[in-house]
């Protein structure tokens, strides 16, 4: 599941394949790197909530529109949290 994810998010974002291996291979074989949960998803309503906050008031101050904004918060994104 991992994996499928990481490759959909991978190709969402126009990398290659030689690119997205490469990453693959830094996340699956570095020390250096604690074992991540990756999801490609949209946010939840309390992520949406807590970001929502800051966004509009980041909008108001660089007079943003609103629906913009708005778009962000509804796209998919690319969630990693540590295990």
């Amino acid at each position: 599941m991992e994996l499928r994810d990481f490759l959909e998010a991978a190709t969402d974002e126009g990398l290659g394949q030689d690119e997205a291996n490469r990453l693959l291979d830094i996340m699956m074989h570095s020390e250096h790197v604690r074992k991540n949960r990756i999801e490609y998803r949209e946010l939840t309503e309390d992520e949406i909530r807590e970001l929502g906050l800051v966004l509009h008031k980041f909008a108001v101050e660089f007079n943003i529109d609103e629906t913009t904004i708005n778009n962000l918060l509804n796209y998919k994104y690319s969630i990693i949290t540590a295990d």
